[in-house]
């Protein structure tokens, strides 16, 4: 009985200690993702990415000189202008658990712009894993 007691008080401990959810988790590493966006800071960027989304953009940015993911981001972020900026905030402003879908180590964000953008847990944490983009219908 004794353990049973002791279980149910570490249980509402760790509930009334603010236990972050899974979708909550998400949320917070999507905002730090969004944050390095706006302070246009291309390597901090580039380590909310996975490891293929890293090859991938600077794969496609070596046509432009890019040298590794955090250059190619860096190229990106350098040509994104203010309403580029205000919807990034907007975005990161609006963003709850609630815009959180998860199924096992993949996830999706729905943004407010009704953009949608994948990501992927590895080992313990959430990255970006894809573009955001419109949803296709049909």
């Amino acid at each position: 009985m004794r353990r049973v007691v002791l279980s149910v008080v570490a249980g509402l401990l760790v509930t009334s200690c603010g236990a972050q959810s899974e979708e909550e988790r998400v949320v917070e590493r999507v905002k730090a993702a969004q944050q390095a966006r706006l302070d246009k800071d291309g390597e901090a960027f580039c380590e909310f990415y996975t490891g293929r989304m890293r090859r991938e953009l600077a794969a496609t940015m070596a046509i432009l000189g890019a040298k590794n993911c955090a250059d190619a981001a860096q190229r990106v972020l350098d040509t994104e202008g203010p309403e580029d900026d205000e919807e990034y905030r907007r975005s990161q402003e609006a963003l709850s658990a609630d815009d959180i879908r998860i199924r096992g180590s993949r996830a999706t964000v729905s943004y407010v712009s009704g953009n949608q953008q994948p990501l992927a847990k590895v080992a313990d944490e959430w990255y970006l894993d894809g573009s955001a983009k419109k949803p296709r219908r049909g």
